[in-house]
């Protein structure tokens, strides 16, 4: 029903474009402070800061990844994790201001491992303490074996024996 003195509002398709305005302005703040940092610890052309959806980020390259989930529900999370787990190089470290469930922490041979809880101060919280853990790949014994019998086998032969 259409109201006398203005228009019908539509508050899904109100709310959505708010979010997305909301969304664009959060991204060129991001955007600016990353390039302020960058410049302020001369790492300009070093590092790359994305801000852009977590299930669809091409994180096959990360080094580090922060993961900022207060407001994640649960399954997000979890999902968020296993992607993770599943997608970056060896090595990766991974930041979070909450704990990553036990759960979560590993996935066919590769683990998320809590290295460091850090006490540190933010605007919105003064006793804030962020989760540093670091991505390790588990090598199978009989593959490493096998690996180097055959490396053997070739010199063996290569030398005339």
């Amino acid at each position: 029903m259409k109201p006398e003195n203005g228009p019908l509002v539509d508050y899904k398709r109100s709310s959505a474009h708010v979010g997305n305005m909301y969304a664009h302005i959060l991204e060129d703040f991001l955007q600016e402070a990353s390039q302020q940092l960058a410049e302020e610890f001369g790492l300009v052309g070093s590092v790359e800061f994305r801000c852009q959806d977590a299930l669809e980020a091409d994180v096959s390259q990360a080094g580090l990844v922060w993961l900022n989930t207060y407001a994640w529900p649960a399954d997000l999370k979890q999902r968020a994790v296993q992607k993770l787990l599943q997608e970056l190089p060896p090595a990766s470290k991974v930041v979070s201001y909450e704990p990553i469930p036990a759960e979560d922490l590993t996935c066919e041979g590769r683990e998320l491992r809590q290295e460091a809880s850090v006490d540190l101060e933010a605007s919105w919280d003064p006793d804030l303490t962020a989760e540093a853990a670091q991505l390790k790949v588990m090598i199978k014994c009989v593959q490493a074996e096998i690996e180097v019998y055959v490396l053997e086998q070739k010199r063996v032969g290569d030398a005339g024996v």
